[in-house]
């Protein structure tokens, strides 16, 4: 997958809202759209760990449907993976947003600022799942794919709530994530407890003169593996 990695800095509770997974440009995807499918999946793996704040795709809006389909929001979610596959138990999505429908026609950014983020962990695979939530019409709108396709899977359902493997491309989209910084290195702040220098000087004067060197030498090897 064509990923942006924020590399961990220093700060327990510092955190840094940075671009995570992705998939081309959604923005400007510049490339074509599938019309066919209410709901469409995309799989990614989390980059960062922290609070899932914001996802972006790209929608292609295709004709002029009845107001009532023009006009109907989209869900954006974010979803677990069971076998690979986007989660659909009730209450299984981890964050979700109602997006409204662009006003123009064309390609269009659609993004969800999740008022509740989901918290993710570098390394997991999740989904990004984008709804119509009214459509009867479900070429309304299509939605854009990335010229390149990347590591994850895009799934696809038509029309009931069964998830199917989707066409062999995968969905332009950016995931952001308010990424938790692990605690920075403490300085050793401890007082000296003056252990070794009181062996040294121990040593110093039970071994005194040449003839004990070599025992006083001894007596200061170990001395100096004692805390300051």
């Amino acid at each position: 997958m064509t990923a942006s990695v924020a590399l961990f800095g220093a700060g327990s509770a510092s955190a840094a809202d940075v671009l995570d997974a992705h998939c081309g440009d959604p923005t400007n995807p510049g490339g074509s759209s599938f019309n066919d499918f209410p709901r469409v999946g995309q799989t990614f793996t989390a980059l960062n760990t922290g609070q899932l704040t914001s996802a972006t795709v790209n929608v292609n809006k295709v004709g002029q449907p009845a107001p009532v389909q023009q006009n109907a929001d989209f869900s954006m979610q974010i979803r677990p993976l069971v076998g690979g596959v986007p989660e659909e138990m009730a209450g299984s999505a981890i964050a979700t947003e109602t997006v409204p429908a662009p006003a123009l026609t064309g390609f269009q950014p659609l993004s969800a600022n999740f008022s509740t983020p989901a918290s993710v962990v570098a390394g997991q695979q999740y989904a990004l799942v984008v709804e119509r939530t009214a459509d009867s019409s479900a070429d309304t709108f299509g939605v854009g794919i990335a010229a390149v396709p990347c590591a994850g899977d895009m799934w696809v359902t038509n029309p009931g709530p069964v998830w199917g493997l989707g066409p062999t491309a995968d969905l332009a989209f950016a995931i952001h994530v308010n990424a938790v910084e692990p605690p920075p290195t403490q300085p050793n702040t401890t007082a000296p407890t003056g252990q070794r220098a009181a062996a040294l000087k121990k040593c110093k004067k039970k071994f005194p003169g040449k003839a004990k060197a070599k025992k006083r030498k001894k007596c200061k090897k170990k001395a100096n593996l004692l805390p300051v």
